[in-house]
């Protein structure tokens, strides 16, 4: 009964606490779940001290459960799961986003970043869900993703599961994740964390 909640359906961000809390998204890629396009997901992780420490992320659609306590390293279906050992940009294969805020200064900022980004990387993707792009680089199936505007409910879950795989969660100037400064970026190793942070503009 002392745990908080933050959902985006529920409560706001502003009372995140020290607090063990539940950090929800009933639905992560939505749009993709109204146009039924299978990349879309629940997204359920607790933070102690701000800090991610559980982290569970379920798409029925693809038959995947992921799942990581801190300290206990990341699963996937029951089978311990490790990002890549890809340590160069050029060698990468890349998510991203566009989000859905159509503020013309924002998009022409993630516009910058994906050109900077697409020219320089082996590959670059776009799928829809901030959580499943995350867990992608936690199974060594991509090697980075970055975004910016995402929520903390968007990658409280699955940061936990990138951290424990072996990856690099930082924010995109390469400091310590910050859940509510509304950024991340996470890679298969420090040094390609390092040249994509000197990459983005």
């Amino acid at each position: 009964p002392n745990h908080k909640t933050i959902g985006e359906e529920s409560t706001e961000a502003a009372n995140w606490t020290d607090d063990p809390t539940w950090i929800i998204d009933p639905v992560d890629g939505t749009m993709n779940f109204v146009h039924t396009f299978p990349y879309c997901c629940v997204s359920i992780g607790i933070t102690y001290k701000k800090e991610p420490v559980v982290g569970i992320v379920y798409s029925p659609f693809l038959g995947k459960l992921y799942t990581a306590v801190k300290g206990g390293g990341s699963w996937c279906n029951g089978q311990p799961i490790k990002s890549s050992n890809c340590t160069k940009l050029r060698e990468a294969l890349v998510t991203v986003e566009l989000g859905s805020d159509r503020d013309p200064v924002r998009c022409k900022a993630v516009c910058d970043n994906i050109q900077a980004l697409a020219w320089k990387c082996h590959g670059l993707r776009a799928l829809g869900s901030a959580a499943l792009n995350i867990c992608s680089v936690a199974s060594g199936q991509a090697d980075a993703y970055t975004e910016f505007g995402l929520h903390c409910w968007d990658m409280a879950a699955s940061a936990v599961i990138a951290s424990e795989s072996g990856a690099s969660v930082v924010d995109t100037k390469g400091g310590p994740l910050d859940l509510m400064n509304r950024r991340i970026l996470v890679a298969s190793s420090v040094d390609l964390a390092n040249e994509i942070t000197q990459t983005l503009v």
